[in-house]
Order: structure tokens, then C-alpha cells, then sequence
């Protein structure tokens, strides 16, 4: 049971939106996790994991897809993923971060808890299957200095209530002790150190962007899926919420 209310969910994801975007140059930094993604290049490592996402319709995909081509136009130096991709990540389960870096590792630890995660699933099939999420962008941001991001709030109380539901019970089957910020990934950072040049375009894109008109997007609930990714741009479908 999740005791999070929408106005502390959302009042939390708004304010940590807004550091994000006023932080100086100065406290740039990347993330240490990085380079097991993507290379100094901007190609995609291997990076095994599973998760679960809401696939976005094709509406909403279209939607996010101009804010992260107007963000290619302005910023070149990041790797960017393809739109097809596009989701918003409910919850993370055992990965080449919270494991280890030996994807035998990583798969033990997935089946470990893949019954666990199928009885969830099949539990939220029963309790929410009909159920809408409307959810409304705050902007592009740099998510945990590893990823740009756009970052979503739900748009009601209901909506909070739904989605915070479902992410407790998933916590519950794999804690990761982590807050929750519903994003969509544009795009990945480069795995190495930027010049404030560099780091100035990249705020000074991203403030452009948020310049334009932020989506609203609905989150079907049957369209939940369990997945593995084979790195940050490969996802496979193992099953659905309605397979369970």
C-alpha cells in the first residue's frame, strides 16, 4: 500500500524537475552507471535487465518523438534512442546495475523472482485491467545526469492513486528503495566527461524545448508488459498483463 497522496507525488517530481533545470553548470556530473550502457561514442553496450513498461500508443509516441527531434537539431552529443522504444517504466526489476556486470548473474537473479512478478502482474490484471492513467509532461530534463528525459506527473488524484498502486506492489516483489519518476528517455548521455561548453547547448536546448507545448499521454494498464532489455534501446516482450 503505497501512502504517497497526488499532491506529495506530484509537489516532489515538480520540485526535483526544477532543480534539475536551474542546476548550474558547475554541478554537472555523470553518472558512475553510465559507461555500463552507452560508450564515449554514443553506441549502446549490452546491459541485461528485466522491467516492466507502459509501451506508448503510437499517438503518444508521435508526441514525444517532435520534442526529442527538436532536441537532436540542437544537441548532437547524445545517444539518442529509437522512438519505437518509447515507454514509461513502471518498475526495474534485477539488472546489470543493481546485480552485477555477469549477465549469469543477473539471469538467476530474474528467476529468482519472475513467479513473484507474474503473480503481481496477474493481481494488477484483476484489480485495474480497465483502467486509464492520464498522465501530463513537465519538460525535458537530464534524469540522474545519465539520461534526457521527459518527465511526467499523473494528472489527477486517481491517476496518482493508480500509479502509485501499481508500483508499490511491484516494489514489494523487488525493492529498489528508489523514489519513483515516471519518464520517458529521449536519449542517453555520452560516457564521458562534457566540456561546460558542451554542457551549456545541452541546458540551453533543453530550455528551448521546454519552450514548446508538453503532451498528455494515457497510459492503458492492459498494456503493461514484462520485458528484458539487451541494452538500452533493445526490449523484448516476454509477456503482457493480459497473458497472466
Amino acid at each position: 500500500m503505497c501512502y504517497m497522496n497526488h499532491r506529495m507525488f506530484v509537489d516532489r517530481l515538480g520540485r526535483q524537475f526544477e532543480e534539475e533545470v536551474q542546476a548550474p553548470v558547475s554541478a554537472w556530473s555523470i553518472e558512475a552507471g553510465l559507461s555500463n550502457k552507452v560508450t564515449r561514442e554514443g553506441e549502446f553496450r549490452p546491459f541485461f535487465g528485466a522491467t516492466s513498461v507502459f509501451p506508448l500508443s503510437v499517438e503518444d509516441r508521435e508526441k514525444c518523438e517532435l520534442l526529442q527531434f527538436n532536441l537532436a537539431a540542437l544537441m548532437r552529443e547524445l545517444a539518442f534512442v529509437d522512438p519505437a522504444t518509447f515507454h514509461i517504466t513502471l518498475h526495474s526489476f534485477a539488472n546489470m546495475n543493481n546485480v552485477s556486470l555477469d549477465k549469469q548473474e543477473v539471469e538467476r537473479a530474474i528467476a529468482s523472482s519472475e513467479s513473484d512478478v507474474q503473480a503481481a502482474f496477474s493481481k494488477i490484471r484483476r484489480q485495474y485491467a480497465g483502467s486509464v492513467i492520464q498522465m501530463r509532461a513537465l519538460g525535458v530534463k537530464t534524469t540522474w545526469k545519465e539520461a534526457v528525459s521527459l518527465q511526467f506527473v499523473p494528472s489527477s488524484d486517481a491517476d496518482s492513486s493508480i500509479l502509485l498502486d501499481l508500483f508499490a506492489q511491484l516494489e514489494e516483489v523487488y525493492p529498489l528503495h528508489k523514489p519513483y519518476q515516471p519518464h520517458v528517455t529521449l536519449g542517453y548521455l555520452l560516457a564521458r566527461p562534457y566540456r561546460d561548453t558542451e554542457v551549456f547547448r545541452l541546458k540551453e536546448a533543453v530550455r528551448e524545448v521546454n519552450a514548446m507545448s508538453m503532451p498528455v499521454i494515457a497510459l492503458q494498464v492492459s498494456d503493461l508488459v514484462y520485458q528484458y532489455h539487451l541494452d538500452m534501446n533493445h526490449y523484448v516482450t516476454v509477456y503482457t498483463l493480459l497473458d497472466t
